[in-house]
């Protein structure tokens, strides 16, 4: 069976306009950024449904395309890559945006917001590498 190209067309939308809400941020002081918890809880809560977005993709496609079940959310891009659906340094980049949503979602009383800041000052363009390659697929 093949993924469902609008469900993800329409992920892809909510991805690349979070990528863009998120930018927002990234001219921000650290000051400022912890300064109003507005910033920050928006900021986290973009970031949570972007990462989340990439894990629905993967998952989707994993399953319309009869491929080896992940156990764990981080096997959804090694598994994608093993297919030559996304290029290993898509891979690795993903990998490391998991482990971040994991601290976002399960250690929340850790948050470093010095972190935060930094991934969205240099990391929120590894978001745009997965739109593409996913966009590579649907031209395909």
């Amino acid at each position: 069976m093949t993924p469902d190209y609008n469900k993800i067309e329409k992920i892809l939308y909510i991805l690349k306009d979070n990528i863009e809400k998120l930018k927002d941020f990234s001219n921000m002081s650290i000051e400022e950024f912890r300064g109003d918890f507005r910033n920050y809880q928006s900021a986290l809560r973009l970031l949570q449904i972007s990462i989340e977005s990439i894990i629905d993709m993967g998952s989707h496609i994993i399953s319309r395309k009869n491929l080896e079940p992940p156990q764990i959310y981080s096997d959804i891009f090694r598994i994608l890559e093993n297919n030559k659906i996304i290029g290993r340094q898509c891979r690795d980049r993903c990998i490391e945006m998991v482990k971040f949503r994991n601290r976002i979602v399960h250690i929340y009383h850790e948050i470093d917001l010095d972190m935060v800041l930094k991934f969205i000052k240099e990391d929120v363009d590894d978001f745009k590498l997965f739109v593409y390659e996913i966009s590579e697929l649907l031209k395909g």
